[in-house]
């Protein structure tokens, strides 16, 4: 089960990041390569701030 779920992260990340790439690709011909790469620098900082609305757990482990 560990490997099944360790292949399937891997696939859908290698798949997200193809998919990723023809889009900036069909965006950077109508827009330009610099808004291009400047619209994909949005995802990540938007990301950074949705971790803010995470809860914080405390592991009983520690």
């Amino acid at each position: 089960n560990v490997s099944l779920a360790s292949s399937m992260v891997m696939g859908v990340s290698g798949g997200t990041a193809a998919a990723t790439v023809i889009l900036v690709g069909k965006i950077a011909d109508y827009t330009g390569i610099i808004k291009a790469i400047n619209y994909v620098l949005v995802i990540p900082i938007l990301a950074s701030l949705l971790l803010f609305l995470f809860p914080l757990v405390r592991s009983k482990y520690r």
